[in-house]
């Protein structure tokens, strides 16, 4: 998805996963609720990557498929995650443990998440 930002003054993007029921697709079982509002699950970025790179780096969309879980993956920039506003504030947990930080590792960690 892509917009413009008011606040920031510039074009971004987000790469969005919504929950939704799937009988025809070979292999999956997504599970989607009743509700419009779903549980919703914010991955950041590194300096180096952008909005897609949890997408192609991870198999989250496989992962997430049979939680009914919304996945968002905002585009920051450079922005270090400095300019966002204090007042939408929300429960969040930040976890770093020891390791290479490659994406093996960070694929491993996302399942350990969602477990």
């Amino acid at each position: 998805m892509s917009f413009f930002s008011e606040v920031l003054g510039l074009n971004s993007s987000m790469t969005v996963i919504l929950p939704q029921n799937t009988y025809a697709q070979i292999g999956m079982q997504n599970v989607s609720r009743d509700s419009k509002k779903h549980p919703t699950l914010y991955l950041l970025h590194g300096r180096s990557d952008d909005d897609t790179t949890w997408v192609r780096r991870t198999s989250i969309e496989r992962y997430v498929a049979p939680l009914g879980l919304a996945v968002i993956m905002p585009q920051v920039h450079l922005s270090y995650f400095t300019d966002k506003v204090e007042k939408s504030s929300f429960d969040y947990t930040y976890d770093e443990g020891p390791g290479t930080h490659d994406w093996a590792y960070w694929d491993a960690k996302i399942q350990d998440v969602l477990a």
